[in-house]
């Protein structure tokens, strides 16, 4: 059996509760759903689909 699609899942598993960590810090700071590049607001539906999304659209698609 080839480990390396364990790994990637495992990669991919570390990256989303490096994420999830962040989004809790900015709970505690009160940064949590404002874009961390322009300072706005993130959308509502951004943050239901995305919950620790950091930028808004126009900058995560910038």
């Amino acid at each position: 059996m080839d480990p390396a699609p364990d790994l990637s899942i495992l990669d991919d598993l570390e990256t989303e509760l490096r994420d999830v960590e962040h989004a809790l810090h900015r709970l505690d700071d009160r940064s949590y759903g404002l874009c961390e590049v322009c300072g706005d607001p993130i959308s509502e539906s951004r943050l239901e689909a995305s919950p620790a999304a950091r930028l808004c659209r126009d900058d995560h698609s910038a």
